[in-house]
């Protein structure tokens, strides 16, 4: 209050950063009148689990990144307080799409469970369907300005202790 009393053209950020995220939260996550935003939260979660759900799920995936070049990188589980969670997460799934289009085929012809089975063929349908595409494309750089965003008014999670 003293601040602004001495300057009325201060404006008290932490508070829009705070803001911010409920508004992304209602917008993209909660309403479900969304569904391609809400589809594709829920697509990305399943790639997450899928991937990472077994030792053996994830290694045919780095084996298959290899074998086109690609260095695998590992997204996180989601949450819908982190967006810089969603923004790794979806930058992840981006430059491993085409790991994530070749190793689910080979999961599916050499897996014994035929639960493994049916995920696999879920997730390959899901990650070419046209919605979930157009959510990676619109969801990528707007996660990212929102990182931005994020980091230019909080300052205190982007300083570097030395210790």
């Amino acid at each position: 209050m003293r601040c602004k009393e001495l300057n009325s053209n201060i404006v008290y950020v932490h508070f829009y950063v705070h803001c911010l995220n409920p508004v992304l939260v209602d917008a993209c996550i909660l309403d479900k009148g969304n569904r391609l935003i809400f589809d594709f939260f829920g697509i990305v979660q399943f790639i997450y689990s899928f991937i990472e759900g077994s030792c053996s799920r994830h290694s045919t995936f780095e084996k298959i990144s290899k074998k086109i070049g690609l260095t695998l990188r590992t997204s996180r589980f989601l949450s819908t307080n982190r967006w810089a969670c969603h923004a790794k997460t979806v930058a992840t799934i981006k430059i491993n799409y085409s790991v994530i289009l070749r190793a689910p085929t080979e999961i599916i012809e050499t897996t014994k469970q035929s639960d493994v089975k049916v995920k696999g063929i879920g997730l390959l349908h899901q990650v070419i369907y046209f919605n979930f595409i157009i959510g990676l494309t619109m969801m990528h750089p707007i996660l990212q300005l929102i990182v931005k965003v994020n980091k230019l008014y909080n300052p205190k999670k982007n300083q570097t202790h030395p210790h």
